[in-house]
């Protein structure tokens, strides 16, 4: 009997266990056995490997860059490989890249109340109510250019060019420039990082352009204050969406 695959997840031991608080119910949740934390996804069942990977490194993407939002100083984690439970045994089977299979000895229930069961459902927590987190997770499935946002926002650096990615999804979803400049949590700040990203006269490499024909002589705002707008933008969208505050 093939098992659904679980997918460990490697990353400082604060930023995993803040993403097990955040992520714990649902189609997509992150839980701990054994000292070590997974990604859980609802898959075809006859989706391979590859592609499975591909999709938990998506799904991880977006709940980092929801993470980023809500914690502020998540840092970035990665999909060590996949995992598979052994109907028979009851054991965790890993396949980390680069490296041979290992086996993990039969989970134990954490206080969280994750249970994995020998066909590798994962049973509900005995709390499931929704976090802030799961919020906007179940949101962002329903919204296209909200999930891209968060994406690229958990994928991305956030130096000028990243950040202006972001900030061309928030645009997608919200009416285009004119209708994003519209917004109470958006307005006039955002023309002043457009005209500073796009300026090699401001920025010089680090602008989205390189020609000096046009565009500001000096940075309009800071890198800082361009981070801070950003994550202004995303909460305050998703507020909007939501109908309450998640932070």
């Amino acid at each position: 009997m093939v098992t659904p695959p679980l997918f460990p997840l490697e990353g400082d031991a604060l930023d995993l266990s803040r993403l097990e608080e955040l992520i714990r119910t649902g189609d997509r949740r992150i839980f701990s056995q054994e000292g070590r934390h997974y990604l859980s996804l609802q898959l075809r069942d006859d989706i391979g490997d590859e592609d499975a990977l591909e999709r938990a490194k998506e799904e991880l993407a977006t709940i980092s860059g929801i993470a980023f939002l809500l914690v502020g100083d998540h840092r970035p984690l990665r999909v060590a490989g996949i995992s598979r439970i052994d109907a028979a045994t009851g054991k965790i089977q890993t396949t980390v890249y680069g490296r041979a299979a290992v086996t993990i000895p039969p989970p134990r229930m954490r206080a969280i109340g994750v249970v994995v069961n020998p066909d590798g459902r994962i049973e509900k927590p005995s709390d499931s109510r929704q976090s802030g987190g799961e919020e906007v997770l179940e949101m962002a499935a329903q919204n296209e250019p909200l999930q891209r946002a968060l994406y690229l926002y958990g994928k991305l650096d956030h130096n000028w060019h990243g950040l202006y990615m972001i900030l061309e999804a928030i645009k997608d979803g919200n009416g285009g420039w004119s209708g994003l400049v519209a917004k109470s949590w958006a307005g006039p700040p955002v023309e002043h990082f457009k005209a500073t990203a796009n300026s090699y006269k401001a920025l010089g490499t680090d602008a989205r352009h390189g020609t000096t024909a046009n565009g500001v002589d000096n940075p309009q705002m800071t890198l800082t204050a361009a981070k801070d707008l950003l994550r202004h933008m995303l909460l305050g969208w998703i507020r909007e969406l939501i109908g309450k505050r998640v932070i």
